[in-house]
């Protein structure tokens, strides 16, 4: 069973991972600093009345719930949280650290380039810039400025998720991609994450969650007899999922730390040539 954390638990559950991932240990302040700032960020609720017959008739036709209208652009909340996410980067990103404070102050100088950062990033899930280096901090940017809202709204929007409805490679209330994955206990069903609002829904085990790519040639996994995470591969499209067989596990789970703990996965994929979200 997946469940949610504090700030305190996350920074404790963390420690027991610093002697085998040892490059952890610096950054479990800025991983607790930015749950805090999710679980602490006073986010509106969304301004629309929602009816079952509506969330259902969004979901048959594909179509995220908050993709529904435009970008849900809360200012000046966002301002704030975009303030503090550079200030939080800043600290172990020493290099960066001058432009990051700079960068603090985009919702006043920089402001229409800013609100169209925002909204690219909510429609396509990254910005379209050339410096692959600059696309990929400013992108971390807004993911944690985006996600204390997401979450937020995820959350509301529970209730009106409906797994028959859906099964689709993309997030059904935020369109996100999905980061990990879960394979449910005793009956092995899959479950994808989202990586913008930790909403999980249901997706087929055969197939790459990403292109639909069914080719046992081309698309498998990799696991360990002693730990419970299998690494899913597409040799079509690149791309790889963690993913968390519940069934070889004892008790409750934490999101927030599968994803951290496993990072060592996400290493060797990377250097393998496979991409994530």
């Amino acid at each position: 069973m997946i469940v949610s954390v504090t700030p305190d638990q996350l920074q404790n559950d963390l420690q027991q991972f610093v002697q085998p991932l040892p490059f952890l240990e610096p950054l479990i302040p800025t991983y607790v600093a930015f749950l805090r700032l999710e679980q602490t960020t006073a986010v509106p609720p969304l301004p629309v009345e929602w009816l079952p017959s509506e969330a259902n008739a969004l979901l048959e036709r594909g179509i995220p719930l908050l993709q529904r209208d435009a970008p849900p652009l809360v200012l000046p909340a966002m301002e704030e949280v975009w303030r503090q996410v550079c200030d939080i980067a800043a600290r172990p990103l020493e290099p960066q650290a001058e432009r990051l404070r700079a960068a603090q102050e985009w919702p006043r100088t920089q402001r229409e380039e800013w609100l169209a950062a925002l909204d690219q990033y909510f429609r396509d899930g990254e910005l379209s810039l050339d410096d692959s280096s600059e696309k990929s901090l400013l992108t971390f940017l807004m993911v944690h400025t985006w996600r204390p809202f997401l979450l937020r709204w995820a959350n509301d929007l529970a209730s009106l998720l409906n797994d028959g409805l859906w099964g689709k490679k993309s997030c059904p209330v935020c369109g996100g991609q999905p980061d990990f994955a879960c394979l449910r206990p005793v009956t092995g069903e899959r479950r994808l994450f989202c990586s913008r609002c930790d909403t999980e829904w249901h997706f087929d085990r055969v197939g790459c969650p990403f292109c639909g790519n069914q080719d046992p040639a081309s698309y498998g996994y990799y696991s360990n007899e002693d730990s419970p995470y299998r690494l899913y591969v597409c040799n079509e499209c690149r791309r790889y999922l963690k993913t968390l067989d519940l069934r070889q596990v004892i008790g409750e789970r934490v999101l927030p730390v599968e994803r951290i703990a496993s990072s060592g996965i996400d290493m060797s994929a990377l250097q393998a040539g496979y991409r994530n979200v």
